[in-house]
């Protein structure tokens, strides 16, 4: 029982290296992509991440005592076909927007540093699910 109990502290500090080396790695990417200026190059994540989210979110209420934190979102997660239409027309909207602002003078960068933050921030929505699917 007791190397159980060293062995997942280990785990579990290993990931957090991960996670870290991981982080410190996409902010050393994200200045190069920047400067290509290709938004497009977000559309995968950002189609990635929403799925992430619904997915972490089933797994987190499949536990015990957990409910939908985001009240706008509390209705449709008793529904799969409501949730999986409204965070597909989220990642529609944030590529249509993105597009949009991409297509301005000065919009590039921009375009590019808002899809990248809202990406991430999906992500550590996701990261928090399944954080608490597994307390």
């Amino acid at each position: 029982e007791k190397i159980a109990k060293l062995n997942d502290g280990g785990f579990r500090a290993w990931k957090q290296r991960a996670r870290l080396g991981i982080a410190v790695f996409m902010l050393m990417l994200m200045p190069a992509l920047s400067e290509a200026q290709e938004v497009r190059w977000l559309y995968p994540a950002i189609i990635t991440t929403q799925a992430l989210d619904v997915h972490s979110t089933y797994v987190a209420l499949s536990r015990p005592n957990t409910h939908e934190g985001n009240g706008l979102m509390a209705q449709c997660v008793t529904s799969k076909p409501c949730l999986f239409t409204v965070k597909g027309a989220m990642a529609t909207g944030l590529m249509l927007t993105l597009e949009a602002a991409r297509r301005h003078p000065k919009g590039k960068k921009i375009a590019f540093w808002v899809g990248a933050g809202l990406t991430a921030g999906i992500s550590a929505v996701a990261i928090h699910n399944y954080q608490l699917s597994r307390q």
